[in-house]
């Protein structure tokens, strides 16, 4: 099977659950008396959960984009990691709809926490696999893939400190995912 199937698959799979985040915020009642602004106001822990676990999923979908960028075989391993990462891809929008209906639950954000943590690592695991197996063909990338592989590494960190967090700071867990765009997004000039 060649990448662009993966792709392919990861793509409409990406797109529907980033979609389904946004059923995690509950419409106001209807009737005499419903104050749609205060109620949009007492939403903002969902709107901050939609918002954080939208962009996550964005992040993630960048991530696995510009490893298929460089992954140019398959085998038999990276099809199956990428249908287990797909798992916890869809499994997004159920932790974030939990941690909005269970805002003050540690469960709920250590399930959170530990959805990411599971996603991030898989992604990473795919791609330091692919390059111990040679799917990845480096002509004249070599400085490209050495960035990607490290950046590959920070997310499950962050993930992990998060849950880290969830136990020492509950409610306030999520705020180190704040870091992702910092550590995959900073200019390249500072990896080197």
């Amino acid at each position: 099977m060649t990448p662009r199937r993966v792709e392919s698959l990861a793509d409409g799979i990406f797109a529907f659950a980033m979609t389904l985040l946004v059923l995690s915020i509950n419409q106001p009642g209807t009737g005499p008396g419903v104050n749609v602004g205060a109620y949009l106001l007492g939403q903002y822990q969902n709107f901050w959960n939609f918002a954080l676990s939208f962009l996550l999923l964005a992040t993630f979908w960048i991530s696995h984009s510009q490893q298929y960028h460089h992954i140019k075989k398959t085998d038999a391993v990276t099809l199956w990691l990428n249908i287990l990462m797909l798992l916890f891809v869809v499994l997004i929008p159920f932790s974030a709809s939990l941690m909005n209906d269970h805002t003050s639950d540690l469960a709920a954000e250590v399930f959170f926490n530990s959805n990411l943590l599971v996603l991030s690592s898989l992604l990473a695991f795919n791609w330091g696999y692919a390059f111990k197996k040679g799917l990845i063909e480096p002509a004249g990338e070599e400085k490209q893939i050495a960035l990607v592989s490290r950046k590959m590494l920070y997310t499950p960190v962050i993930a992990l400190l998060a849950l880290v967090a969830a136990f020492l700071y509950p409610g306030w867990s999520t705020l180190a995912y704040l870091l992702v765009p910092l550590v995959i997004f900073v200019p390249e000039r500072i990896y080197k």
